[in-house]
């Protein structure tokens, strides 16, 4: 078993539920002896803490839940999906310090070595909010494998000095598209970043504000991915969201669109002379376009195929207004 390691604290788990651990430690065994060892590079004194019985939180849909976390910790909660047309959205916001987000269907504690979906690749000090969605067709792709599903997921605090403090949220939306009006959509706050999931050919949308002092500025919006390539689209209102047209392979349904405009990791469109009277909102659809095809079984036109696959692409989102 491997370390998670830093200068003031090393620390390891060991979890019970792997063909690892039942390889040394059958399932029959009434006990097991498990072996320490500590090498010191330097003379050092140190505490060594052992404990079990891992405290697992059941979180409550649409109800947020205050934590604080000790220094390099994890506090760890679960959460049920009833059925695989729904999609967990969970909303993390850092009140204090540090968090970093972690789910997983199959492991109880997920950790920065052990994970299916993680808010980490958009951890930004200059964020203040991450919000992760993992449709049910990716959960079940990740273990999930019947539902009702427990879903597993852990906050870390990677800081090594103080603890963290954090408001995490769950919530279930009932379609593929994120949402069945504008008021349920993810707002998009002027100059702070976002962070989620989108799948393959799937769009994950948001929602923009435009108020009286934006007249005749620019909006701008961008994204970054952490693998893979996404595309923005945007459009006046919900009715006309931007939507992919399997029959002709093409996004359609947009006014403003960002695909080709940016680079196979980032993408940036601008709003130009907002007129808040005539649209005081839009709708912002961040496509799934392409995975890296080195790391995926995941193909389109582009490379030369055509597959249905089941592909997360991690998602930045800010909106900055000028």
């Amino acid at each position: 078993y491997s370390l998670e390691m830093n200068q003031r604290e090393d620390h390891v788990v060991i979890r019970t539920n792997t063909p690892r651990f039942n390889s040394r430690c059958p399932l029959t065994s009434s006990m097991c002896l498990i072996q320490i060892a500590i090498t010191g590079f330097h003379e050092a004194d140190y505490v060594l803490t052992v404990t079990t019985n891992l405290a697992i939180t059941t979180l409550a849909i649409d109800q947020p839940f205050q934590g604080v976390i000790a220094r390099k910790s994890y506090e760890y909660f679960r959460v049920s999906v009833n059925d695989q047309q729904q999609s967990l959205k969970l909303s993390l916001t850092p009140t204090a310090g540090s968090s970093e987000l972690y789910v997983s269907c199959t492991n109880e504690s997920p950790s920065t070595s052990d994970y299916s979906f993680t808010s980490y690749h958009q951890h930004s000090t200059t964020a203040t909010s991450f919000s992760t969605t993992i449709t049910g067709a990716s959960l079940a792709s990740r273990g999930c494998d019947s539902f009702p599903a427990d879903v597993y997921v852990s906050v870390f605090n990677n800081d090594t000095v103080t603890t963290s403090s954090f408001i995490l949220t769950p919530t279930l939306i009932s379609t593929d598209d994120g949402g069945d009006s504008l008021d349920q959509l993810t707002f998009l706050p002027h100059g702070l970043m976002l962070s989620g999931d989108v799948e393959y050919r799937k769009f994950t949308y948001y929602r923009v504000s435009i108020g009286g002092g934006d007249a005749g500025e620019d909006l701008s919006l961008s994204a970054i991915t952490a693998s893979g390539d996404v595309d923005i689209y945007i459009s006046n209102d919900w009715e006309t969201k931007p939507f992919w047209d399997t029959a002709t392979s093409q996004v359609k349904n947009y006014v403003y669109s960002s695909a080709h405009s940016g680079s196979n990791f980032d993408e940036l469109i601008t709003i130009p002379n907002l007129d808040p009277a005539q649209h005081p909102s839009y709708v912002v659809g961040v496509f799934g376009r392409y995975a890296n095809p080195s790391n995926s079984d995941c193909e389109d036109d582009e490379w030369g195929g055509s597959t249905t696959c089941d592909t997360l692409v991690g998602l930045g989102v800010t909106c900055d207004g000028f």
